[in-house]
């Protein structure tokens, strides 16, 4: 879900991208790092990035650029049958679902 909204580890190798939450640890007084990854190109509050994505989410944004867009879950929030799990997948060119969590090891 992290990618979903952009979320990326945080490092310290003095990279310029960052995850949202990494501004909140300062480096000598100042934000550590000052520009995202990726965003959206519609944000409500823009600023630097090194990807500017076009469509609703990351995946939608990516399938535009020509990507193809794969996706697997196996907890019951990515089951495809249940509501959430289906609108969770559906941005997806293929996505696979593992049965749950007491079916994907037995696959």
């Amino acid at each position: 879900m992290s990618f979903f909204v952009g979320k990326l580890p945080q490092t310290f190798d003095k990279t310029d991208y960052y995850d949202t939450a990494a501004t909140r640890f300062r480096w000598y007084g100042k934000a550590f790092r000052n520009k995202q990854f990726w965003r959206l190109g519609n944000p409500e509050a823009p600023r630097p990035a090194c990807y500017v994505l076009e469509g609703k989410n990351i995946v939608e944004g990516f399938r535009k650029q020509g990507y193809l867009t794969v996706g697997t879950g196996a907890v019951n929030w990515f089951n495809p049958n249940l509501p959430a799990g289906e609108y969770l997948t559906a941005p997806f060119e293929k996505f696979r679902f593992f049965g749950g969590p007491n079916q994907a090891c037995h696959q």
